[in-house]
């Protein structure tokens, strides 16, 4: 958990992959402003707009997508990449 704020704000990508790979912090059921929240633990945002669940992967622009043959098609942020499922 330490490791993980400390990443804030400059290292936000290590941040985002330390999360996924470790699960910490962990994440609540219940929002931030519940009388049974636990401070420190991941609330999903009120005007989010994926159902609830946090992002999984980064995606690519599309500008990298047109120009980069390689690059991974087009999956939903919601979707975890192949090492996480």
């Amino acid at each position: 958990m330490q490791k993980w704020v400390s990443e804030f704000p400059g290292n936000g990508y290590d941040a985002f992959f330390d999360h996924l790979r470790t699960g910490y912090p962990q994440i609540s059921d219940v929002p931030q402003s519940s009388i049974s929240y636990i401070p420190g633990t991941f609330s999903y945002s009120i005007n989010g707009t994926t159902g609830g669940n946090f992002p999984q992967r980064l995606l690519f622009p599309s500008n990298v997508r047109s120009r980069n043959n390689n690059a991974p098609s087009l999956v939903a942020i919601t979707v975890p990449v192949w090492w996480a499922e």
